[in-house]
């Protein structure tokens, strides 16, 4: 359990350092959004919640803007409109995310 714990600060800590990359988030997000996401919901506090949240949304802002820039150029209000939604929501989501329990079969109920 802690070693899972160490890795998902890890991953945090690895997107956090391709954000201030020159566009290293974007090409990236693929693989780091939704290995945040499951650590997200893998340790659900509220710390690791809004972490992990913060992180994930500014990805997601940079790569909406990247795909916003590549599509439309630098279109008003697009450019800054889509990927600031973008962000919202994915912050919510993760902000928001709870465990899902998993669910047991009991040893008499039937297969």
């Amino acid at each position: 359990m802690a070693a899972l714990r160490r890795l998902s600060v890890g991953l945090f800590v690895v997107s956090g350092l391709l954000l201030a990359s020159w566009g290293g988030a974007v090409f990236a997000a693929p693989v780091t959004l939704p290995l945040m996401w499951l650590a997200v919901r893998r340790h659900p506090t509220r710390p690791f919640r809004w972490a992990g949240g913060a992180i994930a949304a500014l990805t997601a802002v940079e790569l909406a803007w990247a795909a916003v820039y590549a599509l439309v150029g630098e279109a008003q209000p697009a450019i800054w409109l889509v990927p600031l939604v973008a962000g919202l929501c994915v912050l919510g989501l993760f902000a928001t995310t709870r465990r899902r329990e998993r669910r047991r079969r009991s040893p008499s109920s039937p297969t």
